[in-house]
Order: C-alpha cells, then structure tokens, then sequence
C-alpha cells in the first residue's frame, strides 16, 4: 500500500505542477466528487503512457475510496438516491457499502454477448475452425488489453483474468493432456494414466501421485502444482496470447464452482447420502420410502417458498431402482436443485436425526452472502469449512467402501473443487481481501445460452421472419 500511496504522491506532483494544484487539491479533500474523465483529458496532454494512463486510474480510483466518493443511483433518468461515503484508508468496515457485488440478478440477456455460435458438425471431425475461432477471440482481448478501446471521449483498458468453463471445454480450448479423460479407470493399467489435472499432476500413475486424498490441507499434489505444463509448447492453446500477470499459464484456465459443486461433487454426495439414511430410517420398500420422502420435501418447499423444478423423488430420480445396493446416481441437470435438495436433506437430518452436519450446505452458502472480494478472515473460515466438508467426504468414501457399499464415488470434481478451497485458503494468508470463488463460476452464462437454446426448441424456424 506505500509503493501505491508513494506511486500516487509522485503522479499528484507531476498532475499539480501541470495544472497549478486546481485537481490535486480536488483528489485530497475528503467527500468531494472527482471527475476521471477531466483528469485523463489533463494527463493525456502530459504524454503519459497507455500503462501510465491505466495505472493512474487504478491508482486514483483507490485514492477515492480511501478518502471520500459521492455516489448517485439513478432510475429512469432520475437521480434516485445520493449520499457521501467517508473512507478512513485503513478501515475495512466503511468498505462494505462500496463493495463490488457478484454479478447474479438480473436477466442474463442484458448482461452478456456471445462470442461466436459454432455448430458442433462444424469442429466434431476437424477442429480447426474451433480453434481459429479462439485465435480471433484472443487477438481481440490482447488488443483490449494493449491498445484500450475509446468510449465517450474516454479510453477504458480490459484485463483478462481467466477462462472459465466445464471440464471439457477447458479441456478442448487448453489441448491439455492432462484432463478428466486421461484419469485411472482401473487399480492398474497398461498404459499408466497421465493424470487428471491440468495444474498439478494428481492421477499420474508414473509418479504414484493419487487424487483421491480430499481435505487435506497438504495433499500430495501440492507440490506439483505449476511444475509439469499441462500442454505441448509446439502447439498451444490460442487462447494463451492472450496477457495473463503469472508464470503459469495453466492457472489462466480457471476451475468453476457450479460445475464442481452444483453439478459434480453436490450431485454425488447428496443422492449417496439420502440413501444412506433411508436405509436406516426406513426400511421399507423403495417405492414406499422414496414416497415419505416425496412428501417432507414438498411440505419443506411449501414453508420456504421454494419452487422445485423436480417436484417427485423417485427411486430412479437417485439411481437405485433395483435396491438401495445400486450405485446412486443423480438424474437431475439442473445445479440449482442440487442447492435445494441440499438445504433441505440438512433440514430433514436436523428433525429425524440425531446430530445434523451441515458442511456441506454452509461454506458454499457462505461464498454466496460475501462480496466480489472476501476479507482473508472470512475468507480463510469459508475454505477451511469446505476443507472439512472434503474431508467428511472422503471419510465417508472409504467407510462405505469397507464395508462393500457403493456409497460416496471419488470423482475428478471433487479434486478440482479441492483446488478451488485450497487456493481460496492460500489466498487468505497472502493478502487481506481474496476473490470470490463464485466470480469463475458459470451458472450465469449456463442460463444464458439455455434461454434461446429452450425457444428453439419450441418454436419452429418457419414461424420466424
């Protein structure tokens, strides 16, 4: 924070020897609103660089929220609400009412743009177009980041922070060869499994390195993380032109909660789950058994106000339609009603069991009640319960396992989501504030491109115009 408050002490004499001190004297008096767009007119005359410009903005915007910022919300043309926030520069309390909010409400048709709509039969046998595609896309980001792009008389610079997605398309966009596919299948193989990660080397059975130890706060994987790249130097990624502020590019590709979560390791522990306390609560016949539990979930839903998108519990809704022997599989796709049968399973566990754990539901429902930004206290509590939650998980795993159940499988989710807790951890002890998990999650952009995919399914081609 002194080389920043130095780096702005030095540009305010430079801005102040130009300009008779007029906008120094603006930036330093508290609760006063400060116009960048004035400011970058004056700087630009004083040839600084494109990265000069940038850093002065950066600069100057925290300079703001440190002293004082007037903010206005205005609805339909009207100015609705205005007030001045004072900053005290070390006081992270007064940050809360400024804190940049995860970009969650709202319709997604409003907020997003494709890139480009490719159909699959143009890239299933050939995938140059797929990857040219991304070549075009990563010059225009590179040039975002260079060159800026000029908007009302103002230049706006844009850093890339990563790219997110599920794990085949990080897979395919990467040409990582090291990738959910290249997991061990087998307790042993002719051809020993490369590995399923493309940041660190769990799953290579060359080097003995297992996935599977969840929780651990040092994993075995740990200190491969960064050392083997996970694609061929002779033909990269296009996507790795583009600026990225790190020496492993790998990490540019970023894991995604919702599909770890909501859509993997969420799925797998609550249908296991479920069943187990079926069998021990009711040892009736499926049908019967699925039907009581039918019945406490709709009536949970009913209180809460939720609407389910799966309203009937079945026996082949969680994968056991011969016994409760069968593997449990859940056969729902939407992540957000994993969230819900979660929340209410804790709530079942609560009133029909003894003692309830709720792991599972409080550090991702945590995630979702903080900011853009996690202060690294809150931050560190948050991965060190989804550390536990992992941990419970692969106890229970190998519980089930020793007593010849198929409870609790060890999917590659669940070691991506351990990446994800440990980084958040990691982060904590670096710096004060850390990034929200959920800002690489993909739930947003999932909805987005189900929206027009569900109307054409339902309206005909001919019906347009």
């Amino acid at each position: 924070m002194l080389g920043k408050m130095s780096k702005i002490t030095d540009l305010m004499a430079r801005l102040d020897a130009f300009n008779s001190g007029e906008d120094a004297a603006r930036v330093k008096k508290s609760n006063t609103h400060l116009s960048l767009a004035a400011l970058e007119t004056k700087i630009q005359v004083m040839n600084l660089s494109s990265m000069d410009l940038l850093e002065w903005k950066v600069l100057v915007a925290e300079s703001i929220n440190s002293e004082g910022s007037r903010c206005s919300v205005t609805e339909g043309g009207k100015e609705k609400d205005q007030r001045t926030v004072s900053r005290p520069h070390d006081d992270d309390d007064n940050l809360e009412d400024k804190a940049l909010q995860l970009n969650m409400l709202g319709s997604t048709i409003k907020s997003h743009f494709p890139s480009f709509i490719m159909p699959v039969s143009l890239y299933k046998d050939n995938d140059g177009a797929f990857y040219h595609m991304l070549e075009l896309v990563a010059g225009e980001l590179k040039d975002l980041f260079e060159d800026g792009l000029q908007l009302g008389g103002r230049k706006f610079f844009m850093c890339c922070l990563g790219v997110k997605g599920d794990a085949p398309f990080l897979a395919k966009a990467g040409r990582f060869n090291r990738s959910f596919t290249r997991r061990p299948t087998r307790p042993s193989s002719k051809k020993p499994a490369t590995g399923l990660c493309h940041q660190c080397m769990a799953g290579n059975e060359e080097l003995g390195i297992p996935f599977e130890d969840f929780g651990r706060e040092r994993p075995q994987w740990l200190s491969t993380v960064g050392s083997v790249p996970a694609y061929s130097r002779a033909a990269p990624s296009p996507l790795l032109k583009i600026p990225f502020d790190g020496t492993d590019m790998s990490v540019f590709f970023r894991w995604d909660v919702f599909h770890n979560w909501h859509l993997g390791l969420g799925k797998t522990f609550i249908t296991s789950a479920v069943c187990c306390v079926l069998e021990l609560l009711n040892p009736l016949s499926l049908d019967a058994a699925f039907k009581v539990l039918t019945e406490d979930f709709g009536s949970y839903c009913q209180m809460n106000k939720q609407s389910p998108y799966h309203k009937k519990l079945t026996s082949q809704f969680f994968g056991v339609e011969a016994s409760f022997q069968d593997w449990p599989d859940a056969g729902w796709s939407k992540g957000d009603f994993t969230r819900l049968i979660c929340q209410w399973f804790e709530d079942y566990c609560s009133r029909k069991v003894a003692e309830a754990t709720s792991d599972a539901n409080s550090w991702l429902t945590a995630l979702y009640h903080e900011g853009l930004f996690i202060r690294a206290p809150v931050a560190r509590g948050i991965a060190l319960r989804g550390l536990k939650f992992l941990h419970g998980y692969a106890k229970l795993a190998k519980m089930a396992f020793d007593r010849g159940q198929k409870r609790f499988a060890l999917i590659p989710k669940g070691h991506y989501l351990h990446h994800q807790v440990l980084d958040l951890l990691h982060q904590s002890e670096r710096s004060r504030w850390c990034p929200n998990l959920l800002m690489y999650g993909c739930q947003l952009q999932e909805d987005y491109v189900g929206r027009p995919s569900r109307i054409s399914r339902r309206v005909s081609p001919k019906t347009v115009n």
